[in-house]
C-alpha cells in the first residue's frame, strides 16, 4: 500500500542513502540515470560484492501510486503544457520535453523522470521487435549482438507467467527478474479483442500470433505486458528494489543531477552532480563523484548525448556555438535522432446500439473510487485501474513480404493530443506505428547550462518512402475501423474512408495527426563509422573509462517498443563491461 507513511519513509531512506553517498566521494563505477537500463546495469554490476557501484538519478523515488496502478498512464504521460492540474505529476515524474515546432505543433517527448525512468510511465507493453533488426546490428560490425546472442539476454532477465491457454512459450525466460505477463492471464478476452481479431484477419489478411516475441512478429495478438498482480513491473521494482538494502556496494543517489563527465585528458575520472528538488528545481548543493573503473552514462537518448555535450565531448561546431571547450571531437553525438512516428484513426460508436465488454469509455468507469479501493486492496481481477492503454494490436507488412513495416494499437478510448485531450464522445483509435522510418533527427544544446532542457528536432517524415509507408499503415488501419465486423455498433467513421480514398487528403491527414510513440534512440549509435560514438563493447570512441549503455546505442530502430530491448541493452552492456574491466 502507498500511505502517507510510506512517502515519509522512502523520502527519508532517499535522504540517508544521498548523505552516505555524499560522504563516500569514490565508487568503482557510476551510473548515470536510473531508467531502464542504468537499473539493470546497477543490479548486474553490484552482483560482485568486490566493487562498489553508485546509481544517480535525476528524478525522486518511485513512490506515487500513480506509477504502480497501469491506468496512471493517463496521468503520466500527458501531465505538461499549461494546465495547472498537471504541474505537480509533469515535474516530478515526467520530463515533458518539447522538440522544436514542425507542421505548426512541437512534437512532445514525455520521459520517465524517476527511479525506473521511462519503465515507470509506459503502457507497459513488452515487444522484442523483429529477430532481423538485431542480426542487422551484428551484420554493421556490432559483435555480440546478434539476434540469438540477444535472445539469450532477453530470457535471462525475464519471469514470463504466461496464460492457460498458450502455456510454456520457448522464447521466454521463466526465472528471472522482470515479470512479464500475457494479457489473459488476469483478463479474459472481451467481446472487443474479438471483434478486433476478426476484423485483422478479414480486412488486412493477417493471422493470430501466438509470440509476437519469439523474433517472427507478423499477426495479431494480445499484448504481452510488464506487470504483476494488477501492478507496474518497472526496471526499478525488478532489479534495484530486491537488491537496493542487502547489497551494501551498491549506493543509490535519487534528485541527484549530473552536471557534466570530467575527463583527464581522454580518461574519464568521475561526475559533478548537483542536487534537485522533489519538484525537479536545482539547489545549491553540488559536488564531485570520482568513478575508480568507469563513468556508465544511461541518461537516455535524448539526456546522455547532452550530459557528453556539456562536457565537451560531441562536435567542435556545435560546442564551439555555445562557447564549450572541446575536449574530444566526436560528430555524432546527438545525431541520428530516430523514433517511431504514429497517427490514429478515430471511430466513434453508438452506445445505444450496446458497448462491448473491454471498452474503456468514461461513461463505463462509474463509481471511480471503489474501483480504485478494489486495486489497493488486491482486487485487481476486476478492477479497471488494472488496465492498460492498448491491450491488443498488429504487426503487418504493407509489402506483403512477411516482415512487418507498421504496429497496429487498438486504444479503446478516443483522445487526442497524447491524451491531453480526452473526446467525450465514446469510441477509440486504431494507431499506426511507422517502425522503420528514415528521417532523421538530432539533439544539441540550448546553452550550456545544465538545467536547460535539451534542443531537439525529430523531423518527422521528411523523406517521402516514410511519408507513403506511413499513409498505407493508416489505409490499412481504416480497413480495420470500417470493418463490417463494427457495423452494428460504428455511429461514425469521422470521415475516414473519405479521407483514406483521397491521396492529397490523406498526406496532410498525416501531416497534421503525426505524433511519437516515444521511442528515441540512436544519438551515440553503436558502430564503427565516423559517425559511430561507441564501439560493440559500448565504450565511448577514442575515450577511456567512459561507456553508454541505453536506447541511444542503437544503430537502427527496432521494429517494436524499445522498452524491453533498452533492458537488455544494459543486460549485454554490463557483461561487456565486466569483460574489460577483468
Amino acid at each position: 500500500s502507498y500511505s502517507f507513511c510510506t512517502l515519509l519513509e522512502a523520502t527519508y531512506l532517499s535522504n540517508m542513502r544521498s548523505s552516505r553517498a555524499v560522504l563516500c566521494k569514490a565508487y568503482d563505477y557510476v551510473i548515470v540515470g536510473g531508467g531502464s537500463a542504468g537499473c539493470v546495469l546497477a543490479n548486474r554490476l553490484s552482483a560482485d560484492p568486490e566493487v562498489t557501484v553508485c546509481l544517480l538519478e535525476a528524478g525522486p523515488e518511485d513512490v506515487s501510486p500513480a506509477i504502480h496502478t497501469p491506468l496512471g498512464i493517463g496521468i503520466l504521460v500527458p501531465a505538461w503544457g499549461k494546465n495547472a492540474k498537471y504541474r505537480l505529476t509533469r515535474d516530478k515524474l515526467n520530463w515533458g520535453f518539447e522538440a522544436e515546432e514542425e507542421n505548426g505543433k512541437r512534437p512532445y517527448q514525455p520521459r520517465g523522470r524517476c527511479l525506473g525512468g521511462s519503465s515507470c510511465i509506459n503502457a507497459l507493453l513488452y515487444a522484442r521487435g523483429h529477430k532481423d533488426d538485431y542480426d542487422n546490428w551484428a551484420a554493421l560490425g556490432n559483435e555480440g549482438w546478434s539476434w540469438e546472442e540477444c535472445l539469450e539476454s532477453f530470457k535471462s532477465f525475464e519471469k514470463f507467467i504466461p496464460s492457460l491457454s498458450s502455456g510454456v512459450l520457448p522464447a521466454h525466460g521463466s526465472s528471472g527478474e522482470l515479470v512479464v505477463e500475457e494479457q489473459s492471464v488476469f483478463n479474459p478476452f472481451t467481446e472487443l479483442e474479438r471483434m478486433f481479431f476478426e476484423a485483422s484477419g478479414n480486412e488486412l489478411g493477417l493471422k493470430a500470433n501466438p509470440d509476437y516475441n519469439s523474433g517472427d512478429t507478423e499477426g495479431y495478438f494480445t499484448y504481452q505486458r510488464t506487470s504483476f498482480e494488477g501492478k507496474r513491473f518497472s526496471a526499478a521494482r525488478a532489479f534495484v528494489k530486491p537488491v537496493r538494502e542487502t547489497r551494501k556496494n551498491l549506493t543509490v543517489l535519487t534528485n541527484t543531477q549530473v552536471a557534466k563527465v570530467n575527463l583527464d585528458n581522454k580518461t574519464a575520472t568521475g561526475v559533478d552532480w548537483y542536487r534537485v528538488t522533489g519538484s525537479g528545481k536545482a539547489t545549491s548543493t553540488t559536488g564531485t563523484i570520482t568513478a575508480n573503473r568507469r563513468v556508465i552514462l544511461s541518461a537516455g537518448a535524448l539526456q546522455t548525448p547532452q550530459i557528453l555535450q556539456l562536457s565537451g565531448i560531441g562536435s567542435k561546431a556545435d560546442l564551439s556555438e555555445h562557447d564549450i571547450e572541446v575536449k574530444h571531437h566526436l560528430p555524432g553525438v546527438g545525431a541520428h535522432l530516430l523514433d517511431h512516428p504514429d497517427v490514429a484513426v478515430p471511430q466513434e460508436i453508438d452506445v445505444t446500439k450496446g458497448v462491448p465488454d473491454g471498452t474503456s469509455l468514461p461513461s463505463r468507469l462509474p463509481n471511480t473510487l471503489k474501483q480504485y479501493l478494489q486495486w489497493r486492496m488486491g482486487d485487481w481481477k476486476t478492477s479497471v485501474f488494472s488496465k492498460i492503454a492498448c491491450e491488443t494490436g498488429y504487426f503487418y507488412s504493407t509489402k506483403g513480404d512477411g516482415k512487418p513495416d507498421i504496429q497496429g494499437h487498438f486504444v479503446p478510448l478516443l483522445s487526442s493530443s497524447h491524451g491531453r485531450t480526452p473526446m467525450k464522445i465514446p469510441g477509440w483509435n486504431m494507431k499506426s506505428c511507422l517502425l522503420y522510418p528514415k528521417s532523421e533527427g538530432y539533439t544539441k544544446l540550448y546553452s550550456k547550462d545544465p538545467t536547460e532542457a535539451p534542443r531537439i528536432r525529430m523531423n518527422f517524415l521528411k523523406e517521402e518512402e516514410d511519408m507513403q509507408v506511413m499513409m498505407e499503415g493508416v489505409r490499412a488501419a481504416v480497413k480495420m475501423t470500417t470493418s463490417s465486423t463494427f457495423d452494428h455498433i460504428r455511429k461514425s467513421d469521422c470521415d475516414m474512408r473519405a479521407i483514406a480514398a483521397d491521396e492529397a487528403r490523406l498526406r496532410e491527414y498525416v501531416t497534421e495527426k503525426v505524433e511519437t510513440l516515444y521511442h528515441p534512440v540512436g544519438t551515440c549509435k553503436m558502430g564503427n563509422d565516423d559517425e559511430a560514438v561507441v564501439d560493440s563493447n559500448l565504450s565511448v570512441h577514442g575515450l577511456q573509462n567512459l561507456s553508454v549503455v541505453d536506447a541511444s546505442i542503437y544503430p537502427t530502430l527496432i521494429g517494436g517498443n524499445t522498452n524491453a530491448p533498452t533492458m537488455m541493452v544494459g543486460d549485454i552492456g554490463a557483461k561487456k563491461i565486466r569483460a574489460m574491466d577483468a
